[in-house]
């Protein structure tokens, strides 16, 4: 049975013909349609905050949504058949298209099944229709309704001779962390074993080849954690970012807070309060699924600009970091 989560990785794409001049033919009908593409986004955002779970307790799904690419697209994160032998990280991305003047929607299951589509609202009901690219071929259809602000009920249709249907009807309830505490979660699949990708966070060597220039890493609790991103600075000058490393487990995971941070840093202040834990998870052969959670953000209006500055960072980090293995798999294959 297809269950559709909302998820995937793609690109903003930009309001630019094909020769890089700018659109300006029917101005008045692209206006009303990127309007109705707005309004699609404005129902979307409401699937932003908290975790989504559905309430099927034999293939649970888990699922959490957050702005990205500066609130211009919607990010979805989670896992299908959470502890079950069907266990699938899904990542997508829902975001305005100013081209085709609609709300494209992309969505990876694991790496080896994509599908990619359009959203539309109708009223009060938001419709999905999407294809797989990568995987079995196949046409899929959703209609998604908000009941209330924290429930959503779909209903997913397959295609077969030319008519919609049903495969699947589910309700997913919103729940939100009891701790009070505000989190910032940013995660992704690399192509690596878990141990490769532990040992590129924990060693010097990892974070030298990647990363930043310089490193010197103690890993015990308690131990510092010290790094430098100028080729042309020393690892203990004003530059050097300092992090006390709170605690780990080997492989699994890692919890760091920042003792000191750049000279010129600007949120000195909020930093002080957040602390960073990230968790290495087997995502299947030579697959591991990070997850970086940052913790402890408040809500002032340093703190607030402290949770962009990581959300920014985090997922350049994340990127710089899957490019690495990338770009090993590719050399040892020239060489081979």
């Amino acid at each position: 049975m297809k269950t559709l989560e909302l998820t995937a990785l793609a690109c903003f794409l930009v309001g630019f013909g094909p020769t890089g001049t700018a659109r300006t033919t029917d101005e008045p009908t692209a206006k009303s349609d990127m309007e109705d593409a707005n309004k699609t986004m404005a129902k979307l955002a409401q699937l932003v905050g908290g975790t989504w779970i559905n309430q099927d307790p034999r293939f649970v799904v888990e699922l959490r949504y957050e702005w990205a690419f500066g609130k211009k697209a919607i990010r979805g994160l989670g896992i299908t058949g959470k502890g079950g032998p069907r266990e699938t990280p899904i990542e997508a991305i829902l975001g305005p298209d100013p081209v085709n003047k609609t709300v494209y929607y992309l969505d990876c299951h694991g790496g080896d099944n994509v599908l990619k589509g359009t959203v539309k609202l109708e009223g009060e009901e938001v419709i999905f229709e999407f294809a797989t690219i990568v995987g079995k071929p196949a046409k899929w259809r959703e209609t998604l309704q908000f009941t209330d602000k924290d429930t959503m009920q779909f209903t997913i249709f397959g295609e077969k001779d030319g008519q919609w249907n049903p495969v699947v009807k589910q309700t997913s309830k919103r729940r939100f962390s009891t701790t009070g505490i505000n989190e910032l979660v940013t995660e992704g699949t690399i192509a690596a074993p878990v141990e490769q990708v532990w040992a590129a966070f924990a060693t010097k060597e990892g974070q030298e080849s990647w990363n930043v220039s310089h490193a010197e890493i103690e890993m015990k609790v308690g131990g510092k954690m010290k790094t430098h991103y100028d080729p042309k600075g020393r690892i203990g000058d004003p530059n050097t970012i300092e992090n006390t490393i709170l605690c780990f487990e080997p492989n699994r995971m890692l919890a760091i807070q920042v003792a000191n941070p750049p000279i010129n840093f600007p949120y000195k202040n909020a930093i002080k309060n957040m602390w960073t834990v990230l968790h290495f998870e087997d995502a299947g052969p030579s697959l591991t699924r990070l997850r970086i959670i940052g913790i402890g953000y408040g809500d002032d209006e340093e703190s607030r600009k402290l949770r962009a500055f990581f959300d920014n960072g985090n997922s350049y980090t994340l990127k710089k970091l899957q490019e690495k293995f990338v770009k090993k798999v590719e050399t040892t294959a020239k060489k081979s």
